[in-house]
Order: C-alpha cells, then structure tokens, then sequence
C-alpha cells in the first residue's frame, strides 16, 4: 500500500469519524475494515487512512440505504 500521497488520521481521530471509541477503531484495523499505517521498520500502527475511512463510511451508507428502503 502507499501512503505517500495519503493522509493519515490518528486511531482517536478515525473513531470520532464513526461515533465510536479509539479502540474501536484498532480494532477495526484487525478485522481489515481499516488499513493500518505503520512507519517502515516498526511494529506499531501511527494511525489509518482517509481512503479506508470513507470506504468504510460509503458502505455503510449503500447499506443503511438499501435496508432502510426494504422496510418501508
């Protein structure tokens, strides 16, 4: 992944996005539904990306969308 051109927005940060907790947001991160920055040669991750973050937010606003109409 390149994030060279990317930016990077810190765990607290990610989770405010999403009305949730700076854990939430690690956790996220494990289960693949947020990419993970990590500085080249360490082991902890700085933060994630813009690009997962509205990813992640442009799906659950189709799926939000597409069951709300269902029940209607």
């Amino acid at each position: 992944m390149n994030t060279e051109n990317e930016t990077v927005h810190t765990f607290t940060a990610a989770g405010k996005r999403f009305n949730r907790s700076r854990r939430w947001a690690y956790d996220a991160t494990k289960q693949g539904l947020l990419d993970k920055v990590i500085i080249p040669g360490r082991k902890r991750g700085m933060g994630v990306t813009t690009e997962s973050i509205e990813r992640l937010l442009k799906q659950s606003v189709c799926k939000a969308n597409n069951n709300g109409g269902a029940n209607q």
